[in-house]
């Protein structure tokens, strides 16, 4: 038998066979079918062979009797020898037939005995029939127990199965969720990001388009203030002061306090306010080196407020404050200066020009 088939058959129910069934009808149908106790001597070989003994005992006491009663008669038959032979004869068959009670009797008892021995057969079957089918329903009650254990077991396993499947299919409805909301998130957020870039950037065009429309308009007003300034400052100085400062030669490129009070000592006759002071110094040592850190030591005599010539030349001229040019975003007031004097010209004009050249453009 294969394991297969083992295995198969020992899932499978016990299906009872019983050994003694055959054996219980056929000896059910005995005692069944039993008829009642008769007696019949001829059929009954006990008594066939008292009778065939008897019968023998009853010729031969026949034959002996009339052989003597012949001796008698000097050896001649007669009818009382016969007779005599006759009852002789006669005597053994009627004890033969005083036989038949005892014989009758030892036949009933044979037959009770053998019914009895048909009962005592039929329990004893029954008996180990009763026996089997009870091992049968303890292999039944056995297997029903293990039955209901596995199915238990299977039922648990199976439960067991669907809180997994019911976990994972949770964990992935989570996942899917989780990543749903990621995925809209990351979407929303761009397109956040791209609605504020857009709005930056186009906040960040309109302030450059309006800081470059005040800054134009801040130019065209700067260049016309330096425009009226440099018109204006021709009659700042007399011709005479004038003509000394256009004809004075500087040749070095860094400020000498000597150089300025030597002019001073020459042309001081020509100078009658503190304005052409500081202007004629201005046109001939603007773009030199430490000029305004000289001026800048020196208060203006007579002044109560202790204003430098440096702040007097502010008022002059107040393009060339350091604030007014950080603030339009311009090289550093030194590099302006020397810029814009060019080598000794007149600084306003020279500024004039050089921030209409330069068209005031945001460094």
């Amino acid at each position: 038998m294969s394991e297969k088939q083992k295995n198969k058959d020992k899932d499978s129910a016990p299906v009872y066979k019983s050994r003694y069934g055959d054996a219980l009808k056929n000896n059910l149908a005995k005692v069944m079918e039993k008829k009642n106790f008769s007696y019949d001597a001829d059929k009954d070989k006990l008594f066939s062979q008292y009778k065939n003994s008897y019968e023998k005992s009853g010729r031969t006491a026949m034959r002996d009797t009339m052989g003597n009663a012949a001796s008698l008669t000097g050896g001649y038959g007669n009818s009382y020898a016969v007779t005599a032979g006759q009852q002789a004869y006669n005597s053994y068959m009627s004890k033969l037939s005083d036989k038949i009670p005892e014989l009758e009797q030892r036949a009933y008892e044979r037959y009770k005995d053998d019914e009895e021995s048909a009962y005592k057969r039929l329990n004893t079957l029954i008996g180990l029939e009763k026996s089997d089918y009870g091992r049968y329903r303890d292999s039944i009650d056995d297997y029903n127990t293990n039955r209901n254990f596995e199915y238990n077991k299977s039922k648990d396993a199976l439960a067991q199965r669907n809180l997994q499947a019911q976990f994972e299919r949770d964990n992935y409805e989570n996942d899917r969720d989780y990543n749903r909301r990621v995925y809209e998130n990351d979407r929303d957020y761009d397109r956040r990001v791209n609605e504020n870039d857009r709005d930056y950037n186009r906040r960040v065009n309109e302030n450059d388009r309006d800081y470059n429309r005040r800054v134009s308009e801040n130019d065209r007003d700067y260049a016309q203030k330096v425009y009226d300034s440099d018109r204006n400052y021709q009659i700042k100085l007399n011709s005479s002061l004038k003509d000394a400062v256009e004809n004075e030669e500087t040749d070095s490129t860094k400020f000498s306090p000597v150089d300025a009070y030597d002019f001073i000592s020459k042309y001081g006759d020509k100078i009658y306010t503190d304005e052409e002071y500081i202007e004629a110094l201005y046109q001939l040592y603007g773009d030199k080196e430490g000029f305004f850190d000289w001026v800048e030591q020196m208060e203006i005599p007579g002044d109560t407020r202790g204003t430098t010539y440096l702040e007097l030349l502010y008022d002059i001229h107040p393009e060339i404050r350091p604030s007014t040019f950080k603030k339009m975003g311009m090289p550093d007031d030194e590099l302006i200066r020397r810029t814009a004097t060019g080598g000794g010209a007149t600084p306003p004009h020279s500024q004039s020009f050089w921030w209409l050249n330069q068209g005031m453009t945001k460094k």
